[in-house]
C-alpha cells in the first residue's frame, strides 16, 4: 500500500499532472494535423489542476468542480494577485465545458489554441512560482 502524500508532494503531484496536460495540448496542436479541440481542452484541465495546486499548498478544501472561474476565485480570496488573471483565464473556461462533447459549432483555431496554450503555460509559471515562493523569496508576476 502506498504511503499518503505529504502536502508538498500532492501539490506536486497537481503541478505535474498541469504539465502534463500542457504537454499533451502541445502535441495535439503541433503533432502532425491539429486536433484543436482536444489541445484547448486540455489547455483548460492544466489551469484546473495548476489552481488545485494552489489551494493545496494553501491547505484549502479541493472541490469537485471544473469550473476555473470558482477556482481562480478561492485562490484570489487567499492571494489578491489572481485577480489579474481573471480575463485571461475565462477564455480558457469554455473549452473545459464547450469542447468536452460533440457539437456542431466550430472547433477553435490553430491561433486561438495557440494562444490558449501560451496562457496556459504562463499562468502555470506563475502559480508554480508561487508555490516555491517562500523557499525561493520569488515575486512572481502574470
Amino acid at each position: 500500500m502506498a504511503e499518503p502524500l505529504t502536502s508538498q508532494a500532492w501539490v506536486a503531484a497537481w503541478l505535474r499532472k498541469a504539465d502534463h496536460d500542457m504537454q499533451t495540448a502541445e502535441r495535439a496542436l503541433h503533432g502532425g494535423s491539429p486536433i484543436t479541440d482536444t489541445a484547448a481542452y486540455h489547455c483548460h484541465q492544466a489551469a484546473e489542476k495548476s489552481l488545485k495546486a494552489f489551494l493545496a499548498w494553501r491547505a484549502k478544501p479541493l472541490v469537485r468542480t471544473h469550473d476555473l472561474m470558482d477556482l481562480l476565485t478561492r485562490c484570489a480570496n487567499e492571494e489578491s494577485r489572481f485577480v489579474d488573471w481573471a480575463d485571461r483565464i475565462s477564455v480558457l473556461s469554455a473549452f473545459g465545458t464547450v469542447l468536452r462533447y460533440p457539437s456542431v459549432d466550430a472547433d477553435p483555431s490553430v491561433i486561438d489554441v495557440t494562444h490558449a496554450l501560451q496562457t496556459t503555460r504562463h499562468f502555470h509559471a506563475f502559480v508554480s512560482s508561487l508555490v516555491g515562493e517562500t523557499r525561493q523569496g520569488q515575486t512572481p508576476t502574470p
